[in-house]
């Protein structure tokens, strides 16, 4: 299914989709929370000349040969279900008879991220032995030398482990988390909104997705000035999943085709925790992590829809 525009009302998607059909292009319209109306064509080899359709619409949505294709649609709809119908009959379902793969439903990527985040909460006191070995070795930077010396420090000194070859460090500090409420927290959001991505994009394009949004967040938190609320000692998930959710937001928003949902209520929810932790109501909060995060996720959306129809929306 190929996204290619919207409509204001219930009739006009009618009376669109209704002449589309009528001229060979299989195509339906669904409507969103905000009652808009996105027309979708089902063939991709249709696309071009269906683009073109839609923007001759807009332009002169009151030219009358959009009108009187209701029926002759219908009928086309009709014959077509009968086909589709037919074929299925046609058709061994396989789906589960294989043993080896893995199945559409399962998300080894984010169940192995939530699993590591665990093991390491639990070597690590539960998030409160912070002198541990493996605490030391996952932060951005272990503070030796004097915790000081680092967190008011240089670019240079707060760099100095990456600088040691310690590259992993770069990443790692997404394993860390506070307490029990901040890794559950984190941990249920990238379950829900990591393993969609993760089902609809594929672990490799994921993957991707998941070490950039580390790399950026961590870096900008850990290397801004301490005075602004930045240092390199900050730790947790929350980064990727602001990038993770600003990818489906704009996924949502300007490219449907990959059939990525999010209420409003997630919206709403994500949106108001992060300016309430810019207040500083909620203790010391990685902002920079937050804003990071979320710029980079939507930056990876839009990005290629910017560079394939050479304008966003």
């Amino acid at each position: 299914m190929r996204y290619i525009g919207d409509v204001e009302s219930k009739s006009e998607a009618s009376r669109l989709t209704s002449y589309l059909v009528a001229n060979g292009i299989d195509a339906q319209a669904e409507t969103d929370s905000n009652d808009v109306w996105g027309i979708w064509i089902r063939n991709e080899d249709h696309l071009e000349q269906a683009v073109s359709e839609y923007q001759l619409y807009v332009e002169s949505p009151e030219d009358t040969k959009y009108d009187g294709h209701a029926n002759v649609a219908e009928q086309i709809r009709r014959e077509e279900i009968e086909r589709r119908s037919k074929a299925q009959k046609n058709v061994v379902e396989m789906r589960g008879k294989w043993k080896s793969g893995v199945s559409r439903g399962k998300i080894p990527v984010t169940m192995t991220l939530i699993g590591i985040s665990v093991v390491v909460f639990i070597f690590t006191g539960f998030g409160g032995d912070g002198n541990s070995w493996l605490f030391r070795k996952l932060l951005f930077h272990d503070g030796e030398g004097g915790v000081n010396r680092v967190h008011y420090g240089d670019v240079t000194i707060k760099l100095e482990k990456i600088r040691q070859f310690e590259v992993w460090r770069i990443v790692t500090p997404i394993f860390l988390h506070a307490d029990s409420l901040h890794i559950l927290m984190n941990m249920w959001m990238l379950f829900i909104l990591g393993g969609q991505v993760e089902r609809l994009k594929g672990a490799r394009k994921y993957l991707a997705i998941i070490f950039a949004t580390a790399v950026i967040s961590n870096l900008f938190q850990s290397l801004m000035p301490d005075e602004y609320g930045g240092g390199p000692f900050g730790r947790g998930m929350s980064g990727v999943v602001y990038g993770v959710f600003g990818y489906i937001w704009m996924k949502v928003w300007y490219d449907r085709q990959d059939g990525f949902q999010m209420s409003d209520m997630t919206i709403i929810f994500l949106m108001g925790w992060f300016f309430l932790c810019m207040t500083g109501m909620v203790g010391n909060i990685g902002n920079w992590a937050h804003g990071a995060g979320l710029v980079s996720g939507m930056l990876i959306a839009l990005t290629p829809i910017y560079l394939r129809d050479g304008k966003i929306g």
